[in-house]
């Protein structure tokens, strides 16, 4: 039986990458829906080439996220948007049992600990698939964690590359302001974790971040 595969973030770098890897399996894979941002022509040719009937654009919102990550009942969600857009409907899909590939690290390094207790609740399988935490998670398989003493990572500055340009983004970055922009990814987290319901990221917090990777 193939596999219904939904994508959030389908004209990104990663979401076209997943449906070329899709178009060659046809006999295991087949596009349950698709959500990108605002490349509304390239959704489009990718709906018709899979033959795809639901899906979502930025103007559709949280609704039309929920729609792709649960109402197309998948089997595996893809999430490969970037920053915190998607994280009502990973967290729904997860709840619901669904498998996710997670191509965005914000989901995991923000609320990594929530999403796998939620995954450990419902049988939901919770697989890196792109940078840095799939490469550890390929790097310990079939390992014994037991002889992992610990794993290093570095930082690329991510957080600060819309400040400034060139040489010159990263010159002014200092400790003090590296911990303030933790600090505000957490107390975001922490208001999250709070609310009764996982149906309403602020509108600010998605002014900050882009529905998809470039």
């Amino acid at each position: 039986m193939r596999k219904r595969v939904a994508i959030l973030g389908s004209t990104g770098s990663i979401g076209t990458q997943a449906l070329d890897v899709i178009a060659r399996h046809p006999d295991r894979f087949t596009v349950a829906a698709l959500a990108a941002g605002k490349q509304i022509d390239k959704l489009r040719e990718q709906a018709k080439r899979f033959e795809v009937g639901v899906t979502a654009s930025a103007a559709d919102g949280l609704a039309g996220l929920l729609r792709v990550a649960v109402e197309s009942k998948p089997d595996i969600l893809l999430a490969a948007t970037d920053g915190f857009v998607s994280f009502d409907a990973v967290f729904a899909a997860v709840e619901r049992g669904i498998d996710v590939a997670v191509a965005n690290k914000e989901l995991i390094v923000a609320a990594g600990e929530l999403l796998m207790a939620s995954a450990a609740q419902s049988g939901s399988q919770i697989v890196p698939v792109d940078s840095e935490h799939s490469a550890i998670f390929q790097c310990l398989a079939g390992e014994s964690r037991e002889r992992v003493q610990a794993i290093v990572l570095t930082a690329s500055g991510g957080p600060f590359w819309r400040e400034g340009s060139g040489s010159a983004r990263y010159a002014p970055i200092t400790l003090t302001r590296t911990l303030l922009r933790l600090s505000s990814i957490s107390s975001f987290c922490a208001k999250k974790t709070h609310r009764s319901s996982k149906s309403d990221i602020s509108v600010e917090s998605r002014r900050q971040f882009s529905v998809e990777k470039p």
